[in-house]
């Protein structure tokens, strides 16, 4: 993370993943809030096995299942606040693939171009697997 001071840039801060492993492309798709509070970074190819906001993130069950995390700047300091799911991850979803977040940080909306249910519009079942590369988006 860079900061612009006059007419100076400065790094701020340095942002892996907690569980940071090979190939899991973390920083390939990201989004800061318009105030620069939340920070929502996704690594389209995780691997952990979880599902949800309180997945075990040592679970490493689910290649490129994918998983997105959220910072936040708190008295001058980044801080990682979230590890999150789809809550029907699963093997090649992809989850954190694309992120959009609203201005003020409130809203998230992720992608998972790689999400198999073969529901339709909003709110349909999540958990029905029989597709193949359908994908979805979650918004929290």
């Amino acid at each position: 993370m860079f900061s612009r001071l006059d007419q100076t840039w400065q790094q701020d801060a340095y942002i892996k993943a907690p569980n940071a492993e090979e190939v899991d492309v973390f920083g390939r798709a990201l989004a800061l809030s318009g105030n620069g509070g939340v920070l929502v970074v996704g690594a389209q190819n995780e691997e952990g096995g979880g599902v949800g906001s309180f997945a075990d993130p040592s679970d490493n069950t689910a290649p490129n299942s994918g998983a997105a995390y959220v910072f936040t700047h708190v008295n001058g300091a980044w801080m990682h606040r979230h590890y999150l799911k789809a809550p029907n991850s699963h093997t090649d979803c992809q989850f954190g693939a694309a992120l959009g977040l609203t201005a003020d940080g409130s809203t998230l909306v992720i992608a998972a171009p790689h999400e198999t249910s073969t529901a339709t519009g909003i709110g349909g079942n999540p958990h029905d697997m029989a597709g193949t590369g359908i994908g979805a988006v979650y918004i929290y």
